[in-house]
């Protein structure tokens, strides 16, 4: 028998989406798995949800926390998984059917620490999908620490989102247990992420259209600009920089994503009137050094 992979669902105030969400998942093509449900203290029907599917499939296990965020909830549910590898959907997303046996089959071939697979975008502001991977595109790689690493920072021909989110990915089990999630207000799969392909002994990346990310019209990439951005990627940069220098990754790529965000980062703040801020004088601040 196939080894059971456990699909971690972090769960929070997501009531008009979370059925289908689950529903994508019960559908998989390869159905050994466990399907766990942190519910994170949601305060509409969620919880109610989560409890009604445990009660039809076996599968589903449902665990009610404390609100502590999607980085925590992620790993709680990586601590009672049961599978030797497990894989994120966020509760308003949809999997395709065959993303997890088009994963797994990489690791059956390989013996992977992660595989990666491809994601196109539903946009519910204007009802279309973009991203998506054309036939010409697929391809199947193995990438090391620093490839993967600068596909992070731009470094692709193609949307290198795929190389930032958690979702549509096998990770071991182990590997995640060793490198938790970093909890932040924002961008804590962006403090992550590249720890976990430092760590990665072989890492696999599958060029395909295995996920649908849903842009909701209250979401954070469409809602409006806060000072707490800037506080958390300055942060979560320092961080994630450190981290590449002490790993010997070559950070010269990812260096410049950092100067391109924080040039967007000074005219958003020119923009909304926050000149004055710590944050604005911050971001002069690293900005004259790499200058220098």
């Amino acid at each position: 028998m196939k080894n059971l992979v456990s699909i971690v669902i972090p769960v929070y105030n997501v009531e008009n989406y979370l059925e289908e969400a689950i529903q994508s998942v019960l559908n998989q093509t390869y159905t050994n798995l466990e399907i766990i449900l942190v519910d994170d203290g949601s305060t509409d029907s969620s919880g109610t949800i989560c409890d009604k599917f445990a009660e039809i499939d076996v599968r589903i296990r449902v665990f009610h926390i404390e609100n502590r965020g999607a980085a925590l909830a992620k790993n709680f549910g990586v601590t009672q998984a049961l599978g030797e590898y497990v894989l994120f959907v966020d509760s308003d997303d949809i999997a395709e059917k065959r993303m997890i046996e088009t994963l797994y089959k990489q690791i059956e071939k390989t013996g992977a620490d992660i595989v990666i697979g491809n994601y196109y975008i539903y946009d519910e502001n204007d009802g279309q999908f973009k991203f998506y991977v054309l036939g010409i595109d697929f391809c199947i790689e193995e990438l090391s620490p620093q490839e993967l690493i600068d596909r992070q920072a731009g470094y692709w021909h193609l949307n290198t989102s795929a190389f930032i989110m958690p979702t549509f990915k096998l990770f071991r089990k182990e590997l995640l247990l060793q490198v938790p999630f970093v909890n932040v207000r924002h961008f804590d799969d962006e403090a992550t992420i590249h720890r976990l392909f430092i760590k990665s002994k072989k890492t696999i990346f599958v060029n395909d259209n295995l996920y649908i990310y849903r842009v909701r019209q209250n979401s954070i990439m469409t809602s409006q600009f806060d000072i707490s951005w800037v506080q958390d990627i300055l942060q979560v940069f320092s961080l994630k920089l450190a981290d590449l220098i002490l790993a010997n990754i070559d950070t010269e790529v990812m260096k410049k994503r950092f100067i391109n965000i924080l040039n967007d980062y000074r005219y958003f703040c020119e923009t909304h009137n926050l000149i004055d801020t710590l944050e604005y004088r911050e971001i002069l601040f690293r900005l004259n050094l790499y200058e220098e």
